[in-house]
């Protein structure tokens, strides 16, 4: 956790930088949109979680509010019920959030805390990865063939009466 003077919470100065600042100087650290944009969402999700929890505005958060390790673990317990979700999902708006999303959390928070030079040390949850679905990752070029004409047609045609084996084969 970052020292802060009694009484630093919600204003500028040494012992109390700007939460926004240190996010900025964060994000144009990482090399590429893909890398930014979802730690950006995450980091954009604890800030508002962190304004709600502490009744600011996100411009008045602290550096020293975001390293706090303990709102840190309440914003990742909330996400994890998925009281922070935005968007819908399959499983319905208050859907809690997959272990990869978990993990990807805890891993920008971890990040960030490194970079600011105060890590925090939260535990990564273990990511889970999809069973492998052969009938989605079709092999040959018959495979995709048959597949896509099966869910066109609705009936299985072969590649053969489309394009007859070579005859000069001897």
């Amino acid at each position: 956790m970052v020292p802060a003077l009694p009484g630093a919470r919600h204003r500028s100065g040494p012992s109390g930088s700007s939460a926004r600042a240190a996010i900025t100087a964060f994000l144009s650290s990482l090399p590429g949109e893909s890398t930014r944009s979802p730690r950006r969402t995450y980091l954009q999700e604890y800030t508002a979680h962190l304004a709600t929890t502490h009744d600011c505005r996100e411009a008045d958060l602290t550096l020293a509010d975001l390293l706090d390790p303990a709102p840190a673990c309440a914003w990742l317990d909330a996400a994890a019920r998925g009281e922070t979700r935005r968007r819908n999902s399959l499983r319905g708006p208050a859907a809690p959030a997959s272990a990869n999303s978990m993990a990807a959390r805890t891993s920008t928070l971890n990040t960030f805390s490194a970079h600011t030079g105060h890590p925090l040390t939260l535990t990564v949850p273990k990511p889970e990865f999809a069973p492998p679905q052969p009938h989605r990752s079709p092999r040959t070029l018959e495979a995709a063939h048959r597949r896509l004409v099966t869910l066109a047609l609705g009936t299985p045609l072969l590649l053969e009466q489309f394009c007859p084996a070579d005859t000069n084969d001897a």
